[in-house]
C-alpha cells in the first residue's frame, strides 16, 4: 500500500493516475512535479503543482505520469539511475488476473483487464477498458 507518493508530470494523464492512487489509498500523500514553471502553483484534484528540479527534492517513491512514451522511459530512467522506488499503480475498479504480473512504474487504468499469465512491462499504461 502506498503511503507518499511523488508524481511527476502534470499533464492530462496525471489526473487519472492522482484519482487511481487516491482510490487505492486515502491516507496516501501525494505530491505533483513538474519541470514547466508556469505549472508551479496550479492545483490537479486539489493537490498543488512544485517545480520538479532534482530527484533529491522529491519522495522516495515516485510515479513517472508522463503520457509521451520515450519522455516517460527517460524519465523513468533517471529516476532509476538516481535509486528512486517506482511505484505502481493499479486503479481499484481495473480487473487483473491472480496470475499475471505488472512490473513496477505501470499504471493500469480503470475497467482495464490484465488477464491470466499477462506479464506487463516496466513503465507501461494500459488505459480504460
Amino acid at each position: 500500500m502506498l503511503t507518499s507518493v511523488g508524481v511527476i508530470g502534470a499533464g492530462g494523464h496525471c489526473k487519472v493516475v492522482v484519482e487511481a492512487i487516491a482510490k487505492m489509498s486515502s491516507s496516501c500523500t501525494i505530491s505533483i512535479f513538474d519541470t514547466d514553471e508556469a505549472k508551479t502553483g496550479d492545483s490537479i484534484l486539489g493537490y498543488e503543482v512544485q517545480l520538479f528540479t532534482s530527484p533529491e527534492l522529491t519522495p522516495d517513491t515516485l510515479f513517472v505520469a508522463i503520457g509521451d512514451n520515450q519522455i516517460r522511459e527517460s524519465v523513468t530512467r533517471m529516476l532509476n539511475k538516481e535509486g528512486k522506488t517506482l511505484a505502481t499503480v493499479l486503479h481499484p475498479d481495473a480487473n487483473l488476473s491472480t496470475s499475471s504480473r505488472v512490473e513496477e512504474g505501470t499504471f493500469v487504468a480503470a475497467l482495464a483487464v490484465v488477464s491470466s499469465d499477462a506479464t506487463v512491462g516496466k513503465g507501461c499504461i494500459i488505459n480504460h477498458r
